[in-house]
């Protein structure tokens, strides 16, 4: 998908701060500006840059509101070629609803592309999540971690990234 020219001073901009080592950034646009696609374009290119041999290659976190997650694979599967980010491994509730399986098992996460999990999810199992390191934790609806005394926010700050994208 073509970015529009706010969206690439974006990506360009959140390309810049990971590569002076920056440890996250927060993008803030108006709402319907696509935050969402600049993300997703962030995503490719920091796997272009490790493909390319300059980074790490380590999965990628989304912690979404339970509503929004269809929306992010929706709109992965919508701008990406599959597979450029790799396997796409939905990471909440108990268990994996087509398999049956315990779907929290970090062990899961370490070979995915994106990991798709919900702020009430990420809180339960922050321990889990915490064992993984990620290339990119992307927060979207950051606001729900604003209380720093909530479990929610502790287990996000327990989390182990290499940048942290706050929307």
């Amino acid at each position: 998908t073509s970015l529009k020219l706010h969206q690439v001073d974006g990506l360009n901009w959140l390309a810049q701060n990971a590569l002076v080592g920056r440890p996250g950034a927060l993008l803030a646009d108006d709402m319907g500006l696509g935050k969402t696609l600049q993300a997703i374009a962030f995503m490719a290119w920091l796997q272009d840059e490790a493909n390319a041999g300059r980074r790490h290659r380590t999965p990628f976190l989304i912690v979404a509101p339970t509503g929004l997650l269809g929306t992010w694979r929706a709109e992965i599967e919508k701008h990406l070629h599959d597979p450029q980010l790799g396997p796409l491994v939905p990471a909440f509730g108990a268990r994996d609803i087509e398999t049956g399986k315990a779907s929290l098992d970090a062990a899961n996460w370490r070979d995915a592309g994106v990991v798709l999990t919900t702020y009430e999810t990420l809180r339960d199992y922050h321990f889990s999540f915490a064992r993984t390191r990620f290339g990119l934790i992307i927060f979207d609806e950051i606001q729900k971690l604003k209380n720093p005394g909530s479990q929610m926010t502790r287990a996000a700050k327990a989390l182990n990234a290499e940048f942290t994208l706050g929307m």
